[in-house]
């Protein structure tokens, strides 16, 4: 029994050793990603100058045109988490709610005359924003209805000044160095934004976790006890029960401002996963290498796959994308992507495996995974059942091949592509295609 207690003590000691010098390695590479993307005093006060000088131009342009609005900086720019190189300025025109609540349709009509001088980019949405560039600096400029009570919000927009406001309330600089690391942790990984194409971590969310965590160490910790729809309510509104089902995603986090909203409602499944699984890989194996965008090319993409996939047939697409604003031409090139998966498999290809990536935002790749062996040269078309003689005449005339089979006529005809190749050169002259990529190419 001594031997076996002195043992314990030993291991116990080893375990103190080795969890102290794995704190030391994190620690050291947390230090040096914080060094190397902190921006300096002269470029944040030139930053600053640059920003303020805008508002200024956008304040004159509203009083211009008699428009009761204030101007609010928002993002980064408000939180004081800018990243080097990668800056994008929000702002928010908030409209007197009083005056324009009975208009509130129309405030980004008004804001869209204001900002004619800089012929902006219009975005679309449930509200129009715009998208202007000036000194290097891409400014979004969002017209909300200015509210302090979240039940007068009429559009989701409205809310996102309460939301810097509450995130400012527990800012301090450790907090905003922890913002700044987790959202470089997940850009890396491809993991950071709402939008469609991507299906992760907003800005909002990444604030909220951090806040309910404190450090970007302890929320990936965390991480690794998360379950399927696991729930975080930092304010303790305990209206989790009460979400509409459509607001149930794999991670629930209840908007400290707008209770009733699940402020993670966007993030799939999958990136849910990803994200846990890259946590639990940084912690067992810490690297300067978790932090850094890695982008592939095709013939790298192509490589990779061919060491795991060895008997079938690689195909890896990249994507020649439109002109126009970045999370606009990507989601675009998502909807390419999928429509070439649904076209592929409503003509019988099987798809051992697929997927997207966004790493490369310039150029984004996918890739498919098809067996080697052709399809059959005549398809089966199914046709209409006994039950529908309605359709059946026309089928028959359209399929001079038609049968029946048991109840449901079916045709065989020739097959247009048997290969994926011949699939995907038939595919590039799709008018579908056309409207969202300037070209698909394939290796």
């Amino acid at each position: 029994m001594k031997e076996l207690h002195i043992q314990k003590s030993v291991n116990y000691k080893y375990q103190q050793s080795s969890n102290k010098n794995m704190s030391k390695k994190i620690a050291a590479i947390l230090d040096e990603i914080k060094k190397e993307y902190q921006i300096s005093d002269k470029e944040r006060l030139q930053l600053t100058k640059k920003v303020n000088s805008f508002i200024a131009e956008l304040k004159s342009l509203l009083k211009k045109n008699n428009l009761k609005a204030k101007v609010m900086l928002g993002g980064s720019a408000a939180k004081s988490t800018i990243i080097r190189n990668d800056f994008d300025c929000d702002i928010f025109v908030r409209f007197d709610y009083k005056q324009y609540m009975p208009q509130e349709e129309k405030i980004d009509l008004y804001l869209a005359k204001t900002l004619q001088p800089y012929n902006p980019i219009v975005i679309h949405g449930s509200r129009d924003y715009f998208h202007i560039t000036k000194e290097g600096i891409n400014f979004e400029i969002v017209p909300v209805l200015d509210v302090s009570d979240p039940k007068k919000a009429i559009n989701v927009t409205d809310m996102s000044p309460l939301h810097v406001n509450w995130i400012l309330k527990h800012m301090n600089q450790r907090l905003r160095d922890e913002i700044v690391l987790t959202k470089l942790f997940l850009k890396a990984n491809n993991l950071y934004g709402a939008e469609s194409y991507i299906k992760g971590f907003s800005g909002h969310v990444v604030d909220i976790l951090l806040v309910q965590y404190k450090t970007f160490l302890n929320l990936l910790k965390q991480s690794k006890k998360w379950k399927m729809q696991q729930v975080i309510d930092v304010e303790k509104h305990n209206t989790a029960k009460w979400l509409n089902e459509s607001k149930i995603s794999p991670l629930i986090l209840i908007d400290p401002v707008q209770p009733s909203r699940n402020a993670c409602a966007a993030i799939s499944e999958e990136k849910f996963n990803l994200f846990k699984q890259i946590a639990a890989k940084f912690l067992k194996n810490p690297s300067k290498d978790f932090f850094i965008l890695k982008k592939k090319s095709a013939e790298q993409l192509k490589q990779e796959l061919q060491q795991k996939f060895k008997k079938e047939s690689i195909f890896v697409l990249q994507f020649n994308l439109l002109d126009g604003k970045q999370d606009i031409i990507l989601t675009k090139a998502l909807k390419a992507y999928e429509h070439v998966l649904k076209e592929a498999q409503e003509n019988d290809f099987e798809i051992i495996d697929t997927n997207i990536d966004f790493s490369n935002k310039d150029l984004p790749l996918s890739y498919f995974i098809i067996p080697k062996k052709p399809l059959d040269k005549l398809q089966i078309i199914k046709g209409p059942s006994i039950d529908f003689p309605q359709g059946i005449e026309a089928f028959r005339q359209k399929h001079s091949s038609a049968f029946l089979k048991g109840k449901i006529w079916y045709a065989k005809e020739p097959r247009e592509c048997t290969t994926f190749d011949e699939f995907l050169t038939f595919l590039k002259n799709d008018s579908y295609i056309k409207e969202k990529v300037k070209e698909i190419r394939w290796i």
